[in-house]
């Protein structure tokens, strides 16, 4: 079960994770002597099963705390996670190099029961013993200490570098008070960011008159880009938030996070040639998937931009597109070239209603009924929803897992995109005659834009109506999973090109005619997307779709593999 998040205090949590660990030292030692001992009859359940019981308590606290640091970010909650994080290394390391417990995984692959497990079991062990070759079980002693204090470093610099970006965009603020400065962007952005004024005492603040707030968060920074005619204002936001990074220290973290996975990937190479097979494959795969890739998408890329800079110069842009150009530029040619305005296209996709229509159509389609708990106040924070997921196809239409929403931008405290977490996974191993077995909890995050006080709902862009379809499809797909093994439930345990289908499968409904005009509803006049609008959507869905990958994606996993598998500065190459 997952505690009560509005009760929660961070006193408690160092306390909790320190007792949690003692009592998971002393499973593990108890285990590590019985699998040590010949008399141990090695089998699934004295093995795979235990280790589930003993591991659960302390990646369910855990995952817990390190889901707080996301969505309710404050200094006492960063300094809790700091006294703690080297002592929940220091046991998942223990846990991940134990030779005993190897061995005893190892028997089970190597001997007669091998052929009698299940095809998922027998997945489990193969990939348990992936890990731990590739954790440091077969290191010499003086290696695996240098080999852990490197993961310790990694986690505290990565806890660092989130931190610092936090930070950055706590601390980077602009008061904007001449109109012209913000031109093009339309009255709703005008007043959220003029209700972010007011919220830094401004009271007078106003859509129409000002003072306006612009932040480097994520919905003001890509509002400004896209829409703002101004381009000096786009170029100061853009190079505010491009280095947010070197203001707080992250290019050194970046330098020292490089020197330590390269070290990390030697001393993994040089415990056994098997794994510096593996790891040679791995990166030699991911070259060339990026390089395909590349080929694919440049060319076209190249054309797209040329016809960009071509349609920015015929409408008044007299010098070279810069980074902080594109999206504006893009944005424009879009509309010109389908007549998509996407200011009146918000307005057929009022979150509430998107969100309700979306869930009727998850029961129509998987089975599944997302009921409201009214009256929730249980929430970390007073805007997060409780849902139980109820399977409909079954007598009794019993609940099969429950479903944390946390639908509001909160810049302050809260990380930017959109993201599930995955609090607590399906165990019938836990179960007992006293304790039922615990039901999936997951808890789903987007950054809409708040309501502005006494002001319409919350409306989505397209883009925002595809992410929320893309993540409640990898709810889906987590409350539909089936296996009774712990390991096999979260997302994280299979190929993410698997367990996105769900996701990418209900996103494509999004450019299904009858389904979409479901969802929508506008927010005057409760019409329907018309066809006209609908058609002007499918035709525009592959618009800069190349240049867009190139950017987004392919120069971003480029660097990543430069970052982390070669000598060189990566970071000179940072992709603007």
């Amino acid at each position: 079960m997952v505690p009560p998040f509005s009760k929660r205090l961070i006193t408690d949590i160092v306390p909790a994770i320190r007792w949690t660990i003692s009592e998971y030292t002393f499973d593990l030692n108890a285990i590590e002597d019985d699998m040590a001992s010949a008399e141990t009859d090695i089998s699934w359940v004295s093995v795979m099963d235990r280790l589930e019981i003993i591991d659960a308590p302390l990646s369910l606290v855990y995952h817990i705390v390190l889901h707080l640091c996301k969505v309710v970010d404050s200094p006492e909650l960063r300094e809790a996670k700091a006294e703690i994080l080297e002592e929940v290394l220091v046991i998942l390391g223990r846990r991940q190099q134990s030779l005993d417990i190897y061995k005893a995984i190892k028997t089970l692959q190597d001997g007669p029961q091998w052929s009698t497990l299940t095809a998922p079991q027998q997945g489990i062990l193969n990939t348990a013993l992936l890990e731990a070759k590739l954790g440091g079980v077969a290191l010499p002693r003086a290696d695996k200490d240098r080999f852990n204090a490197i993961n310790i470093c990694l986690s505290q610099l990565s806890d660092s570098y989130s931190k610092n970006l936090m930070d950055a965009i706590k601390s980077s603020s602009l008061l904007v008070h001449e109109r012209c400065q913000l031109d093009g962007l339309p009255l709703s952005q005008l007043a959220l960011l003029a209700q972010n004024a007011q919220e830094d005492g401004h009271a007078g603040a106003t859509a129409a008159n000002g003072p306006w707030k612009l932040s480097l968060d994520e919905l003001t920074f890509t509002a400004v880009l896209e829409a703002c005619s101004n381009a000096a204002t786009r170029e100061m936001l853009y190079r505010a938030r491009q280095t947010k990074d070197g203001l707080y220290a992250n290019e050194s973290i970046m330098k020292e996070q490089q020197q330590l996975q390269q070290g990390r990937t030697r001393l993994i190479n040089l415990g056994s040639i098997a794994n510096k097979n593996i790891t040679d494959t791995v990166q030699a795969q991911a070259r060339e998937i990026s390089r395909e890739l590349h080929v694919k998408c440049i060319a076209k890329s190249s054309v797209e931009l040329q016809e960009l800079q071509a349609f920015a110069a015929a409408h008044g842009q007299l010098t070279p597109l810069e980074s902080w150009d594109f999206h504006y530029w893009a944005r424009q040619m879009r509309q010109d070239k389908f007549g998509i305005d996407d200011e009146a296209l918000r307005a057929y996709f009022p979150l509430p209603t998107v969100l309700t229509r979306l869930f009727d159509f998850v029961s129509k389609v998987f089975g599944l009924r997302m009921e409201r708990l009214d009256g929730f106040e249980q929430g970390w924070h007073p805007d997060v929803q409780l849902y139980q997921i109820r399977d409909l196809e079954t007598t009794g239409e019993p609940l099969i897992a429950q479903l944390y929403l946390d639908l509001y931008s909160r810049p302050l405290d809260k990380q930017g995109g959109a993201w599930i977490d995955i609090l607590v996974t399906r165990s019938t191993v836990l179960r007992s005659e006293k304790l039922q077995a615990p039901l999936p909890v997951f808890a789903l995050s987007l950054n809409q834009p708040p309501q502005i006080a006494g002001d319409l709902p919350s409306l989505m862009t397209f883009a925002q109506v595809e992410s929320l379809f893309y993540t409640v499809g990898l709810v889906v797909h987590s409350a539909l999973a089936q296996s009774s093994l712990n390991t096999l439930a979260p997302l994280e345990s299979i190929g993410w090109e698997a367990a996105s289908l769900t996701g990418h499968l209900l996103q494509n409904f999004c450019y299904h005619r009858e389904t979409i005009q479901t969802m929508s509803s506008h927010v005057e006049t409760g019409e329907c997307l018309p066809d006209k609008l609908f058609d002007k959507i499918l035709a525009a869905r592959t618009f800069m779709a190349a240049s867009t990958f190139v950017i987004n994606y392919h120069s971003l996993g480029s660097f990543r593999q430069c970052l982390y598998h070669t000598s060189g500065p990566a970071w000179d190459s940072t992709p603007e």
